[in-house]
């Protein structure tokens, strides 16, 4: 026998489900809570600067080049490198959408470098990660 408590429980049910599938969140892009289309603005639409990479690592690729890895960064949008003959800089910088790592070519031989990584996306530049490794192009 079914009371009317439990048809008021269902129509509840059903009218919140309803509303939390088919209204937008004001405050962000997509569904209330889904992660939205770019993945940090479900549930509350505030953006959050990334985090830095977790890693950051630097090999020799020949005399004049270095392939700077790292892990990937969820909520970033791209990545900026940043490379300098002193660990003050001034540091040249490169920013790329590729996911885990770049190359850098056309670096002075037998130098040593010192290499950053950070994670960007709306709100801004996330703090650095310094890599480690082997940053002498000329081996």
């Amino acid at each position: 026998m079914k009371t009317p408590f439990k048809k008021f429980s269902l129509l509840i049910l059903i009218i919140f489900a309803f509303t939390f599938v088919t209204c937008p969140n004001p405050n962000g892009s997509g569904n209330p809570g889904n992660g939205g289309t770019d993945g940090n603005k479900g549930g509350g639409g505030t953006i959050k600067m990334p985090p830095a990479p977790t890693d950051a690592w630097v090999t020799g690729v020949s005399g004049t080049s270095i392939r700077v890895t790292w892990y990937v960064v969820i909520g970033a949008d791209k990545i900026r490198v940043q490379y300098s003959t002193s660990p003050t800089g001034p540091f040249a910088s490169v920013e790329t959408t590729a996911l885990t790592q770049i190359i850098i070519d056309g670096l002075q031989p037998n130098t040593k470098y010192y290499v950053r990584v950070s994670a960007i996306n709306s709100a801004g530049e996330g703090p650095y990660r310094s890599a480690y490794g082997s940053t002498n192009p000329g081996f």
